[in-house]
């Protein structure tokens, strides 16, 4: 199973032969990158929108359907963590499907925080307002709007409107306080995902939590692969064909971003739930 290059996670669009021009030009597209706002209008009108969704359509779509799946799948006293919440749609998901675990939303950004809270209280997650990394104490937190990250060194001169200081924790730290056991956990945290990884260390041993997690560069992969256990494997999530199995961690395109990896002790069960 794990050596399959197509789950079946997302069905052939409909009216669009693989092989055919159609097919050819619209992969081409796909792999440009970004269309102008104007194409992309204009694809929009004159493309069905099974198709217009398949090539040009929010980068996540394959990702939100395989996360769905895999909260549902978690034990009724094991947790979901949901990092870089942002304003709650992961784990908004996460209820839909499992509503008998318990899930927690980490997103330190105030502004997104304030959405956060509101959406935690409408869906029964709860909302905790830090930054996951490798550290326990505070950390520098670089505000954008309602989005945000982790300072980085080479990120050159930022002012204080920009930087905020942020209460931060490790994995570790907060599932041991918190007396957490931990069964699935989304990373998206704009390249700070290997201090996440880092702090989480004795979860990873202990609770072998299946991981959703974006990567930005392959410099992050790497850092992610040297974080990450020996008996976990990685899958690149193709956000039209579903999982890819990989040896390695690293950036696939503009579009597809995600990853996930499992514990190998449990991926027969998962992979086989996941496309079914």
């Amino acid at each position: 199973m794990a050596g399959e290059s197509n789950t079946g996670l997302v069905p052939l669009i409909p009216g669009i032969r693989s092989g055919s021009k159609s097919a050819v030009l619209l992969d081409y597209l796909e792999k440009m990158g970004p269309l102008p706002i104007i194409v992309r209008r204009v694809l929009r009108r004159i493309l069905p929108l099974d198709t217009y969704l398949h090539y040009f359509g929010r980068h996540d779509r394959g990702t939100r359907k395989i996360w769905s799946q895999l909260a549902g799948m978690v034990q009724e006293k094991r947790a979901i963590l949901d990092i870089g919440a942002h304003v709650g749609e992961f784990s908004v998901l996460a209820w839909v499907a499992n509503s008998e675990s318990p899930i927690f939303a980490f997103e330190p950004n105030p502004e997104s925080f304030e959405i956060l809270l509101r959406a935690g209280k409408e869906n029964r997650f709860v909302p905790v307002s830090v930054a996951v990394s490798d550290t326990d104490g505070e950390v520098a937190f670089h505000c954008a709007a309602v989005t945000g990250h982790l300072a980085r060194e080479n990120q050159g001169t930022l002012t204080s409107e920009e930087v905020e200081t942020v209460e931060s924790v490790r994995l570790d730290t907060w599932a041991r306080e918190a007396n957490v056991r931990v069964g699935l956990v989304k990373i998206d945290v704009e390249k700070a995902e290997p201090r996440v990884l880092r702090g989480m260390q004795t979860l990873l041993r202990d609770d072998s939590p299946i991981i959703v997690c974006e990567v930005l560069s392959d410099t992050v992969g790497k850092q992610i692969q040297e974080c990450l256990p020996a008996d976990y494997i990685y899958f690149a999530i193709d956000e039209n064909r579903g999982l890819q199995p990989s040896d390695t961690i690293g950036r696939n395109g503009w579009r597809h971003l995600n990853w996930l990896f499992l514990p190998k002790q449990m991926s027969e069960r998962v992979l086989s739930l996941l496309v079914k």
